[in-house]
């Protein structure tokens, strides 16, 4: 029998098909209030993240980078104003991005600088945003990979499946030169989804997978 509890979950990466806590709770919370306000947000990568997967490729990464003319790899996530439907002039801001896994929250300091503002749709609520993307998505929802389901896909495919994504914002903000060294570059692309897999079981052990916290 496999193990139970967190050390389990965290053993065998074992995902609630509705996210993590945190993404659930927020869902939870606030899926009634309706989005008035949506910004994509791209910053360099963390740099230890970068380090560990260069040091581990033997400077792979770097020299790869080096060859598109860019010194790090970005990061996108999304920025969502929401409005109470009780009281108009109460409005909260949430983060929705992908790391190891999909991650919510309406606590953050960020560099928003290199961002783009999108317009929502009429009535487009929390809830309907996080749901739709969550199910257009689908069994690939919880499961990072640097070269196919990392945050520049997870927030366009969030975007488009609650069809509020611009026709050139992918060309123009969101895709990276970078994927295209990831996918000509097997080794680098393994390194990254290990690390990120690793981060991945550590969050799981240390927050859960929220089953039995519903």
């Amino acid at each position: 029998m496999r193990g139970r509890g967190r050390l389990g979950d965290a053993y065998y990466a074992r995902d609630d098909p509705r996210g993590p806590p945190d993404w659930r709770n927020i869902r939870q919370t606030y899926g009634d209030w309706e989005i008035t306000a949506i910004k994509i947000v791209r910053t360099p990568v963390v740099g230890i993240v970068q380090k560990i997967t260069n040091w581990m490729t033997r400077g792979e990464l770097d020299k790869r980078l080096k060859e598109i003319n860019a010194s790090s790899l970005f990061h996108l996530f999304m920025i969502l104003t929401i409005t109470n439907p009780e009281d108009k002039q109460e409005t909260k801001q949430v983060l929705l991005e992908m790391n190891a896994r999909p991650y919510a929250t309406l606590h953050f300091s960020r560099d928003l600088s290199d961002s783009r503002d999108i317009p929502s749709r009429d009535g487009l609520t929390l809830g309907e945003f996080m749901d739709a993307g969550r199910m257009s998505i689908g069994s690939s929802f919880q499961k990072y990979s640097s070269a196919d389901s990392n945050c520049q896909h997870f927030t366009a495919r969030m975007l488009r499946a609650n069809g509020v994504l611009p026709p050139d914002l992918v060309r123009d903000f969101i895709a990276q030169d970078v994927q295209d060294v990831l996918k000509a570059n097997p080794n680098v692309a393994r390194v990254m989804n290990l690390v990120t897999d690793t981060a991945k079981r550590a969050d799981i052990l240390t927050t859960g997978k929220g089953m039995r916290n519903s």
